[in-house]
């Protein structure tokens, strides 16, 4: 009876991979993506769905990533499969694949994110060639590690059946071509690929960068509220003060008026006496002269005549 130890001392190794294979499926994309080109076209999509259903509001503009485009009902294998492509004016419901020409139109813009050698190939000869084929109005190419093609970024527009190059902005560093399809400029920089309103310059940012801006905006509107807190405390500490100073004006005007009216009184009342004055000195002149004028014989009888009415 073996043991476990035995087992593990006979495991074998398991095999090494086959260098230089690349796994693909039979449109000639990865199997599994890179990391750069599914950020990429996740940033494309949301920054497509922010622009036409957010900004715009625009209803029926159908996009998608990853799904086929069948041109012959026929045949199941008669699809091509851009990483993302934009029909405008078709109803958003929801698709195994995008049947020509079961559809009401081809879409309008397609997009490829090369990031293999074999898939840069069937980018840059099959897939322009399919898509002039059902009339995709825009056809764009964009390789996130340069090493495919030169310029990174290309665009193309449909004319008469064959596609013409795009031609870039002049706009410094980087790469910026107008798309007439999608009424955006799609640049390159060193961040990436970034899609731009030319009305207005917004550049629509990524997930993360829009958890970031929105993080700060959080944090500025929290100081905010604390500055407006704060504010409004003193504010109201000021009013209090404002208020209690208001409140010991009044009183003390009140004090003031309270006291001009006795003062009024009794200037009045010294007025009012003085002017009895020359009245009083008057009388009492007359008074005097009366008595200086009276003699001592008739003050003496009726002094006797007060002393026989007593006895």
């Amino acid at each position: 009876m073996s043991s476990y130890r035995d087992s593990e001392e006979t495991a074998t190794a398991p095999p090494a991979a086959p260098a230089n294979v690349e796994y693909t499926d039979p449109d000639g994309r990865p199997r599994f993506r890179d990391t750069t080109q599914l950020a990429t076209i996740d940033y494309v999509a949301d920054a497509l769905a922010i622009h036409f259903k957010l900004t715009l509001k625009r209803p029926n503009v159908y996009f998608a990533h990853d799904l086929p485009i069948q041109y012959r009902e026929a045949e199941q294998d008669a699809a091509v499969v851009p990483d993302l492509f934009v029909a405008l004016g078709v109803n958003e419901r929801r698709r195994g694949s995008y049947r020509l020409p079961a559809e009401p139109k081809p879409p309008d813009f397609a997009l490829d994110v090369v990031t293999s050698s074999k898939e840069a190939r069937r980018a840059w000869q099959a897939k322009p060639a399919i898509y002039a084929r059902l009339g995709i109005r825009e056809c764009w190419q964009f390789d996130p590690s340069g090493r495919h093609f030169a310029p990174r970024l290309r665009g193309f527009r449909l004319e008469k059946g064959r596609y013409v190059a795009l031609a870039p902005l002049a706009e410094g560093s980087g790469i910026t071509i107008h798309s007439a399809a999608l009424g955006l400029d799609l640049q390159w920089r060193s961040a990436g690929l970034r899609l731009r309103d030319p009305v207005t310059g917004r550049v629509f940012p990524t997930v993360d960068e829009a958890c970031v801006t929105m993080v700060k905006a959080l944090e500025e509107m929290e100081a905010a509220q604390r500055y407006r807190r704060e504010s409004e405390a003193v504010c109201a500490e000021a009013e209090r003060a404002l208020r209690a100073e208001r409140e010991a004006r009044q009183a003390a005007e009140a004090r003031l008026r309270a006291t001009k009216i006795d003062l009024r009184a009794k200037r009045q009342a010294r007025q009012e006496a003085e002017a009895r004055i020359p009245e009083l000195e008057a009388r009492i002149e007359a008074l005097l002269s009366r008595r200086a004028l009276a003699s001592p014989l008739e003050i003496a009888p009726a002094s006797k005549s007060v002393d026989r009415s007593r006895a």
